[in-house]
């Protein structure tokens, strides 16, 4: 792929028109979300069962088509990866806070953001072309480098960059990586798969913004 001015012109202007509908959706989602909670049933804080909750039709933008409101199927978000102050709160307000802090904070808009073309990225769609490293990942030991992603979808034109940064493994840095990631979240890889194997949603990609950041990695 040979990056042109209308790549970078078309990157800027589709990542802050994304950026600006997310902030958005994502400011009405600190009121909407709990709203919603109120008419569904939640599990247990401690359940260690994944049950895919969703939230009625009228909250469509912030619903989570994969994981519902318990997060991923792993259950690291449910059981590990939410605020502490979460387990100082009365037993009974502890799996809404959770809930919370995932369809809200953690994944906002998420439906929105993953499935609402123009918005989400429809990988098994489009012709994707790239320029960098073909494979990027934000683990521990890579791979590490950097990819710019055009996917050309029927409607929509998508991009992501994606920058994954070794630091030297000693002191302060030990355990951490820079990593940049804007964009969707489409990959040169995605143009390999066979999307006919596996579920349509898992073909959509949502949109991400991750400046330069030290991330610990899990």
């Amino acid at each position: 792929m040979k990056v042109k001015l209308s790549d970078i012109v078309g990157a800027a202007l589709s990542w802050t028109a994304t950026a600006t509908i997310r902030l958005v959706a994502t400011v009405l989602g600190l009121v909407m979300v709990p709203i919603a909670l109120l008419f569904v049933k939640l599990p247990e804080p401690d359940a260690t069962e994944h049950v895919l909750v969703r939230l009625p039709k009228l909250f469509d933008p912030w619903d989570n088509v994969r994981d519902g409101a318990m997060g991923d199927k792993r259950m690291w978000w449910w059981l590990k990866g939410y605020p502490k102050w979460v387990d100082k709160l009365p037993r009974k307000c502890q799996a809404f806070a959770k809930s919370f802090w995932w369809l809200a904070i953690r994944n906002s808009a998420n439906k929105m953001s993953r499935y609402y073309r123009g918005i989400g990225c429809p990988a098994h769609l489009c012709d994707i072309e790239y320029v960098g490293t073909y494979r990027v990942d934000d683990e521990e030991y890579g791979p590490f480098g950097y990819q710019f992603v055009r996917a050309k979808g029927p409607t929509f034109t998508y991009w992501s960059f994606y920058h994954h940064i070794k630091l030297p493994q000693k002191g302060f840095f030990k355990g951490k990586g820079l990593i940049c990631r804007i964009g969707h979240k489409v990959e040169p890889r995605h143009s390999d798969y066979d999307w006919s194997s596996v579920e349509e949603t898992k073909a959509w990609k949502g949109w991400t913004f991750r400046p330069y950041l030290l991330q610990t990695y899990r």
